[in-house]
């Protein structure tokens, strides 16, 4: 994994962090707007999770196929 799957992967958890808040701050306050931003923001946090897990499975298979060519 290379740092930029590593910030992805961090900033898809911060940014679910901060959904979730923003969901929890609308439903504290009865803002139906507020709660479905939130939402949506801890989707597109999962999403680029998601693809930084992929990221990093991809670049572990091209290092053991390096690995391998190389034996």
């Amino acid at each position: 994994m290379d740092s930029s799957d590593a910030k992805a992967g961090i900033k898809g958890a911060v940014d679910g962090i901060k959904g979730k808040a923003k969901e929890m701050a609308g439903v504290a306050v009865g803002n139906d707007d507020v709660i479905e931003e939130g939402r949506e923001e801890q989707k597109t946090a999962a999403a680029h999770r998601e693809t930084a897990k992929h990221e990093a499975e991809a670049e572990k298979a091209r290092t053991e196929a390096r690995l391998r060519e190389s034996s």
